[in-house]
């Protein structure tokens, strides 16, 4: 869980953080002082939660530099319990399938969202439509719950994607349906907080609150989550691009230019670059935001609401660029939930060279289907 305050009377936070590389979010609550009510966002079994809680007054401006400050080891416990389901797919003598693994995900997140009573709205990759959770909930929620599902049974890294929004009071006069789908389709630039865990050889929450991304490394033998990554700023040029070049020919003249060029050093950056494909998203996003290059899908098929816009946030957030090749992604207005587009993220020298390359969005998918 992390605690979300907002900035009031325009005063600034403060430049030093609050609490050291390797420290403990535990080792950070303050006890005996005057308490005021802020907002805190949590994630369990790959799902976002809402909880009221106190900080301390004197350190508020801190808590809102670092975003992040506690994650309760109850919530370790929860996320360590997905981590091995998904690390051992196996129920009794039968394999837990995707679909399964999926589907208890998002019965899990209905329930808690609905429970917390913070969430107006929570609208999900497994769903048709957004739905409404309460007339009394402040939020909306958007959320990927198991991003790369396939991979599970090949034991390739998978994660949760998630997006929050303030809820749009204005629309509350409209019939339910109506207002669930409009809360849902903002603008990423009105987000308010987005994050990711990653499941692999690490569980590792890495989460912004809009004053820098910040990641945590989940330490199994106590259930606490450490900060292992503060402050987290993208390199300005990498040396790795990440794409399924499989489908070479399929691309378009300005992307199979911009992947011929930087491939044989002979870019804007004298270095060959290496190529880097999990094929899960948030795994090849998380190296991407460590060392630097870009990660992109060139056809219409990430969905720009609850994948495209959170991750975004992020890479903004760490001084990177998210774009569909053309526009700034948290920039495009959706029209419909499960919008699909193309998506490229990453360091912001390599974002600017590959988007003049013109022509990189692929859109004739010849041989296989979205």
């Amino acid at each position: 869980m992390c605690v979300l305050v907002y900035r009031i009377k325009g005063k600034q936070p403060r430049k030093s953080p609050p609490f050291t590389l390797g420290s403990t979010i535990s080792e950070t609550v303050p006890t005996g002082h005057k308490w005021v009510v802020v907002l805190q966002v949590g994630l369990m079994m790959g799902s976002v939660l809402f909880y009221s809680m106190w900080v301390r007054e004197e350190s508020m401006w801190e808590m809102i530099w670092w975003s992040c400050l506690i994650i309760y080891s109850m919530l370790a416990r929860e996320l360590q319990l997905w981590w091995r389901l998904l690390s051992v797919p196996v129920l009794g003598n039968r394999p837990v399938l995707p679909a399964a693994v999926a589907l208890a995900g998002m019965l899990r997140n209905r329930s808690i969202l609905s429970r917390s009573g913070k969430v107006a709205v929570m609208a999900s990759e497994e769903d048709d439509a957004p739905i409404w959770l309460t007339d009394d909930g402040s939020f909306v929620v958007v959320t990927d719950p198991l991003d790369g599902s396939r991979n599970i049974d090949a034991s390739i890294p998978t994660g949760t994607i998630f997006g929050i929004y303030n809820r749009l009071v204005e629309l509350d006069h409209l019939p339910k349906e109506e207002k669930a789908s409009l809360n849902s389709l903002q603008t990423g630039a009105r987000l308010v907080a987005a994050g990711y865990v990653l499941y692999s050889s690490a569980t590792i929450l890495c989460i912004s609150f809009g004053s820098g991304t910040h990641a945590f490394t989940l330490d199994h033998s106590t259930g606490d989550f450490i900060l292992t990554h503060p402050s987290i700023k993208i390199p300005p040029r990498g040396q790795i691009y990440s794409v399924n070049d499989a489908r070479y020919f399929d691309w378009p003249e300005g992307l199979k230019r911009y992947i011929d060029t930087v491939r044989q050093g002979k870019g804007r950056y004298p270095k060959k670059y290496s190529a880097r494909y999990i094929c899960s998203l948030v795994a090849d996003l998380h190296r991407t935001l460590m060392y630097g290059g870009v990660a992109m899908n060139p056809r219409d098929h990430l969905r720009l609401v609850y994948e495209a816009n959170p991750l975004s946030f992020l890479v903004e957030q760490a001084g990177g660029r998210g774009s569909d090749g053309k526009r700034r992604i948290l920039s495009i207005q959706p029209a419909k939930l499960h919008q699909r587009l193309p998506l490229f993220l990453g360091s912001l020298e390599d974002m600017e060279e590959l988007e003049s390359y013109g022509d990189v969005q692929q859109k004739v998918n010849p041989g296989y289907e979205v």
